[in-house]
């Protein structure tokens, strides 16, 4: 078996377990990321016959995603970014997009109040995680720390996170009351 990649050839007699095996395992040096691999084959019996060339070839992407090749927006938690009493009561479904580089099913992390709470990335980069209101409010800065854990298409992965502040306003106004002052009366009398 010759097995080359353009620059250095290995030659190798394959021995009964690698024809069983069915592979034959050797190194190159690796080029320069970004750069294109690629090796060819040819396997010659005994009789000197050559099969013929095989070959492939792969990218070397050793780089992880980052903040520069993947942005994360994180949505208002509310139509105007505060928890309001009946929001806190329920859960606030918290939402957001991944742009860039990210591939769909990567988890998001969201964490309030401490406890994290994860959903995962849509086709298109969306993604909603319900977050229990109470926690929303009894969180001490009113920041959601997210996270997302990007995969990209070479399947090196990082942690890009984002920040959402947010108010909490939960005291109910009370319905107006007449004071004294607006109040008045007359005493008549009768003849």
């Amino acid at each position: 078996l010759s097995v080359s990649n353009g620059s250095t050839t290995s030659n190798f007699t394959l021995t009964a377990a690698q024809v069983a095996a069915g592979f034959v395992n050797t190194s190159f040096a690796a080029p320069a990321e970004g750069q294109l691999v690629q090796v060819t084959a040819i396997l010659t019996d005994i009789a000197g016959n050559a099969s013929p060339q095989g070959s492939d070839a792969a990218q070397i992407d050793t780089t992880g995603p980052s903040s520069a090749t993947t942005g994360i927006t994180v949505n208002p938690v509310s139509a105007d970014n505060i928890v309001n009493a009946a929001e806190a009561a329920g859960p606030v479904n918290v939402t957001g997009q991944a742009t860039g580089e990210f591939t769909p099913g990567d988890v998001v992390t969201i964490t309030a109040n401490g406890t994290p709470f994860t959903g995962t990335l849509g086709a298109d980069g969306s993604f909603t995680v319900a977050v229990p209101g109470s926690d929303l409010v009894a969180d001490g800065d009113k920041t959601l720390n997210v996270a997302i854990r990007i995969t990209d298409p070479a399947g090196n992965q990082a942690d890009i996170p984002a920040t959402r502040v947010y108010s909490v306003d939960t005291a109910a106004t009370g319905a107006p009351r007449p004071s004294s002052a607006s109040i008045g009366f007359s005493v008549e009398e009768n003849p």
